[in-house]
């Protein structure tokens, strides 16, 4: 059974290759416009890294937020950019998907979790690792690789990351994916289909799973050259996930 990746060793680059990045404002904008009125609402970010989802919930006016990662690392660097940001941002060292919290958050941000999954059965315990944590009617935000995303169709280097393979397995693909920035790194993600998704999300507790592609604004189509955002339109390696938890 696999369980989150510790990203130790990726720490110290991961701003610059959140910098590098033309796809993280429009991400933050979806989960933004997904979350819904956020004032009074309390935000768990599993999964967290340096906290930049949760850390853009809070500033947008979420009432709290608490990360959670199993590095150690992440979560220092993450404590360092919330203090030196002045926010209110908490956090957490643990496994995201092996939580003993009460069911008490609005929202709960899952970003690059899902596809760590590498079995079914631990693809719907991730989902339920998120239910276990929302109130009923409370919003699950994720994002994982688009179940429609090929090599052959485009790269993805564009926008911040570089798909570097995808193999096919018995029920799904892995995806090798290389982070640009001053150093590389690479992982590796478990590409699901659109209906196992779905599917664990709903024995999870989690039904009517909804699928957003974030798409550039106006303003952000002309600050880049023609044709810069075909790829990510035509052949996304990325997809937000919603839901909410019944009751």
């Amino acid at each position: 059974m696999a369980s989150v990746p510790c990203y130790d060793t990726f720490d110290l680059h991961y701003a610059q290759h959140v910098a590098a990045s033309a796809s993280r404002p429009l991400e933050r904008r979806t989960l933004l416009e997904l979350a819904g009125p956020l004032q009074g609402r309390d935000v768990i970010d599993l999964a967290c890294g340096s906290g930049d989802f949760g850390r853009h919930l809070l500033l947008h006016g979420a009432r709290s937020a608490l990360g959670v990662d199993l590095s150690a690392a992440m979560i220092e660097q993450a404590r360092q950019l919330s203090a030196q940001g002045g926010d209110a941002m908490q956090f957490l060292h643990g496994d995201a998907t092996r939580l003993d919290l009460p069911a008490r958050f609005d929202i709960a941000v899952a970003v690059w979790l899902f596809n760590h999954a590498d079995t079914l059965q631990e693809l719907e315990r991730m989902y339920r690792a998120a239910a276990s944590v929302l109130k009923p009617g409370g919003r699950l935000l994720g994002i994982v690789t688009h179940p429609a995303f090929r090599l052959a169709n485009g790269d993805f280097s564009r926008y911040g990351a570089r798909i570097v393979r995808q193999q096919a397995r018995n029920d799904h693909h892995l995806v090798e994916v290389e982070f640009a920035g001053a150093a590389v790194a690479r992982v590796t993600d478990h590409q699901w289909r659109a209906d196992q998704h779905e599917q664990a999300a709903a024995r999870a507790g989690l039904p009517g799973l909804q699928w957003r592609v974030p798409a550039p604004t106006a303003a952000e189509c002309r600050g880049r050259p023609p044709g810069f955002w075909d790829e990510y339109r035509d052949n996304n390696a990325l997809v937000v996930l919603h839901a909410r938890r019944e009751g």
